[in-house]
């Protein structure tokens, strides 16, 4: 299992933030490994429960997974689930907390089984 997590504190509301974290269609402007996202089934945008399917390379080679958002509380939170073989695999937990000058952005990688 791995746990990684970085804190950066940004010059905005924390509402502004989570509004372009949870537009995963930009995840290749920041992104070295993700090349595109695209909304799959009826999902346009953040809810709990909404796929997204992610196009990503890396030292060659190119892979794509099915993701699911696990948590949506805009201005709070955005976590989602990558999904390999049926079954839940990396959760990508994205907080967003109120603080002087801003907010303190924590993403953070909660765990891998794959």
């Amino acid at each position: 299992m791995i746990r990684d997590e970085v804190s950066r504190q940004i010059a905005a509301t924390p509402e502004t933030v989570w509004s372009l974290v949870a537009n995963v269609t930009r995840m290749a402007e920041w992104s070295p490994t993700v090349e595109r996202v695209e909304w799959i089934g009826d999902a346009s945008g953040p809810e709990v429960g909404a796929r997204f399917r992610g196009h990503n390379r890396q030292s060659g080679v190119r892979w794509s997974r099915e993701c699911v958002i696990t948590t949506c509380e805009p201005g709070r939170e955005l976590t989602f689930e990558t999904v390999f073989r049926d079954s839940p695999s990396t959760r990508w937990q994205y907080r967003f907390e109120p603080s002087d000058g801003g907010v303190d952005g924590v993403p953070r990688l909660v765990d891998s089984g794959a």
